[in-house]
Formats: C-alpha cells, structure tokens, sequence
C-alpha cells in the first residue's frame, strides 16, 4: 500500500536526520524538526539565507561552491562541513541532497538529509594518529607490516603483481653525531617527502624503522618498482638539505623484492633487508633487486 503525503509528511518531520528542501533558486525553504533541534532556532532564522549564518566561516565557501555547481548541472551533492549546534559547539555534518522536479520533469529544487559525523571522524582522526608517523606523515611499521600480509595475500589470490621496496638511509648514525638530532629530523621529513612525492597515490609508504622506508606497490612488476626507487636514489643523491646554514648531503642504500609465492609478508621482508645489507656493504647509495 501507498504511502499518503501526511504520512510521508510525518516520516519526513521526524525522522532523526536533519532534512531540508530548496527552492529551483536554490534558497532553502523548509527544515524538519530535528533539524531545527539541532540549531535550537524557528524556521524564520533558518529559511532562504539564514541557514549560512550557523555554517562555520572556513567551510561556508566550499559549501556554496559545491552547491553552485550541483544547482547548475542539477545533480546530487554530499559534502562535509562544520554546523553550530545550540549549545554553541561545532559539529560536523554529512550533507547530501538529490534534486526534485516536478510532474512536467522541471527541476524543482532539492531535498536533502544531514547527520552528525563529528564523533565518527574524532575517530578516524585518533586510528589515522596511532597509524601514522608524527614526524613524518606517513604510515607507521605496525600498519606496514598488517598492510603488507593483506596485500601478499591479494596477489597470491588473484595472481597479479606486488613488489616492495626498502630505503636505508647510508651513515645516518654519523649525521646525527656531526649536525645533532634536529637536523637527523630534518633528513628523515626530507627523505620521507622525496619517497612520497615519487610514487603513484595507491602506493603505501611507510616509516619502518629510525632510517629505514619501506614502499608497498600492489599492481607492480619488479621492472618497474625498480625503475621507482631509481628514481628515488637519484633524486636522493642530488638534493641537499640546509641546516642551521649548513649543508647535508645523504644516500640511500635501496632494495626492491617482487612477489613470488612467499609463504608471508615476512619472507619478503627478510628477503628485501638482505639486498638491503648487500647495498650498504657494497657502498650505499645503489639500489639492488630480486
């Protein structure tokens, strides 16, 4: 049996999701009563501008953007923004809102739905800190290690490429010695941002140890992570890093292992730190592979 429109009416008035609708203008011209719960205000401080008055400052422009080019192609959007609640604290809201039109098939507006993320995300934000590298930004030994069986895994499974490298810093030890521990920071943030900015984005980089990277690369070929972390070394070799108007110059001692029916994540490990060994008894800065 059909639903009748006072009893949409009421699923739409009560339901626990902030629901809105727009006009074809795209001003909006009705709120439901969670969502003006939420604001703590009537419907007369919400409707066509009022609404902008509780987005927060920073995201109030990318919102309207992201409006603005919906309205024009008259297409769904979602976005996520920052919204005062009554009681003064900002919280984050999921937008997402679909178009109307009309019996003629004129666009008639928007309706869309919002629901409170902000604890969703404090969450993401906290795993994303235990995951993540402070000094860094990039992954943590604990995240290389799961992500890797995951990927070996995948590749043993549907039978497609994966290889990864290793990256050990040549001498470390004696730059922490010479220029003190603040500029051994500023190498590995270098280095890190060297190894980030020379891989594709579903590449995994991660911080291993105090000196030592490590590059997961699902879809690749060992020709091909080997011409990566070439490019890598070189790219190492030629930059020099400025502290304290000093001058430091570091290398790499690099190895890249491919997948090849290893039992586990941890036979490539071990497979790819004896290249590792090999590059740094042969010199360092080399990139060696199996």
């Amino acid at each position: 049996m059909d639903l009748t429109t006072g009893e949409y009416q009421a699923l739409v008035e009560f339901s626990p999701n902030m629901i809105w609708r727009s006009d074809a203008d795209g001003k909006l011209n009705y709120f439901n009563k969670t969502w003006l719960a939420f604001t703590g205000r009537v419907p007369g401080q919400e409707q066509n501008e009022g609404w902008k008055e509780r987005v927060h400052p920073e995201d109030l422009d990318s919102y309207l953007k992201v409006c603005r080019e919906a309205l024009n192609d008259q297409k769904p959007f979602s976005i996520q923004y920052r919204h005062k609640r009554h009681d003064g604290q900002w919280r984050w809201l999921h937008s997402q809102a679909a178009p109307l039109f009309d019996n003629k098939g004129e666009f008639a507006g928007y309706v869309g739905t919002c629901f409170d993320v902000t604890e969703q995300l404090e969450g993401e934000r906290l795993k994303e800190h235990a995951l993540t590298d402070s000094l860094t930004g990039i992954y943590k030994r604990r995240y290389f290690e799961e992500r890797l069986e995951q990927e070996v895994e995948r590749a043993r499974r549907h039978k497609i490429g994966l290889s990864l490298a290793l990256l050990d810093i040549d001498n470390f030890r004696e730059v922490n010695q010479e220029f003190t521990q603040g500029a051994g920071n500023k190498v590995i943030k270098t280095v890190a941002s060297i190894v980030k900015s020379n891989i594709r984005g579903h590449d995994i980089p991660c911080r291993v140890g105090g000196d030592e990277f490590g590059v997961i690369l699902p879809h690749t070929q060992r020709k091909d992570a080997v011409h990566v972390a070439k490019r890598i070394r070189e790219i190492l070799e030629s930059t020099t890093i400025m502290y304290e108007r000093r001058q430091i110059k570091v290398t790499g001692s690099l190895a890249v292992v491919a997948f090849n029916n290893e039992r586990d994540a941890g036979k490539l490990i071990q497979k790819a730190r004896r290249l590792i060994f090999d590059s740094e008894r042969a010199g360092g800065n080399v990139v060696k592979a199996a």
